[in-house]
């Protein structure tokens, strides 16, 4: 007999939690630099970010999730030494874009698929 599903807000949640492997690249726009990531879990309100070493990061920055090409912009929730959770606050599709700020992440996104 299966166990009745979760309800996302037993942890806190609004939706429902994904268990995925996508490649991230976090921006830095005001430090000039970028670092890549992994998500781990996503829901509609935030990820969990996994590094492959520590990363230190301000409170807040933009994510580009690769496979797909969105730019979120994130906040972070908690730290700890090589993971960190995040909230959103805004997502873009990239592919989407024309002009002006999203069109650099759009360049970005793309550029670092060529490679």
């Amino acid at each position: 007999m299966s166990s009745p599903p979760k309800d996302p807000d037993s942890e806190g949640r609004k939706s429902e939690r994904k268990r995925v492997l996508l490649g991230g690249r976090l921006i830095f726009e005001q430090l000039g630099a970028t670092a890549e990531c992994r998500i781990k879990d996503l829901t509609r309100e935030g990820a969990r970010l996994v590094f492959t070493n520590e990363v230190m990061t301000p409170d807040t920055f933009e994510m580009i999730e690769q496979r797909n090409g969105v730019l979120y912009s994130c906040e972070v929730a908690w730290r700890k030494p090589r993971e960190m959770g995040v909230i959103f606050h805004r997502q873009t599709e990239l592919a989407l874009a024309t002009e002006g700020h999203e069109a650099r992440m759009k360049r970005l996104w793309l550029d670092s698929l060529l490679r």
